[in-house]
């Protein structure tokens, strides 16, 4: 591993080849995050319509005397309802994004380390003495 260049072509060229690397992980990055969101925004957005359906669809089985007790207003309910589901669509999309965006960063990291080996110490190099 040469860590001295001293000519100047040869020093550009590995520089524009570094840029071009930060530039397209960049780009990566950016349509990950983006998909990332969206993709986890539509799974929230499923998993609350979904539970919201068989939430109502309970409620519909309810006896008429349920609705009398203060408790179990419609008002009341609709608002149980809307605060829940929405709490679950916040922890649906905050679980699953960091764990994607932990994954990836991940999989970028042994992508970078594998395609330039000579760049990272390896791990016999690192734990001898020289």
């Amino acid at each position: 591993m040469d860590l001295m260049i001293v000519d100047e072509d040869e020093m550009r060229r590995k520089v524009n080849l570094d840029f071009v690397g930060f530039v397209v992980s960049g780009a990566g990055t950016f349509v990950i995050i983006f998909l990332m969101f969206w993709l986890f925004g539509y799974v929230a957005a499923k998993v609350t319509h979904n539970l919201r359906g068989k939430l109502y669809n309970h409620i519909f089985t309810m006896d008429v005397g349920w609705f009398d007790l203060p408790t179990n207003l419609p008002s009341s309910i609709n608002t149980v309802l809307a605060e829940g589901t929405e709490n679950i669509n916040g922890v649906v999309r905050l679980v699953a994004g960091t764990t994607l965006q932990s994954l990836s960063a991940l999989v970028v990291a042994l992508a970078s380390a594998s395609a330039s080996p000579g760049k990272w110490p390896s791990s016999s190099s690192a734990a001898s003495p020289s």
